[in-house]
């Protein structure tokens, strides 16, 4: 019995990384919503121009798929 491992515990460690995998991966994505926030406030006209670009686009790709 000495040579089999503790299989009780051994999902604890995984988790755990895990937990903090995806902690640390919402701090980033809060981090980046922030950015981009202050990023749309100080330059609003270019922003609203991509905005309207990626819509446009988006719109041309989903209409073409339609026909």
């Amino acid at each position: 019995m000495a040579d089999t491992p503790d299989l009780r515990n051994s999902g604890a460690e995984p988790l755990a990384e895990a937990d903090c995998d995806k902690s640390h991966a919402m701090d980033e994505i809060q981090e980046l919503s922030k950015d981009l926030t202050e990023l749309i406030r100080r330059h609003p006209l270019p922003a609203l121009a991509v905005g309207v670009g990626v819509g446009f686009l988006l719109g041309q790709i989903l209409h073409r798929r339609k026909a």
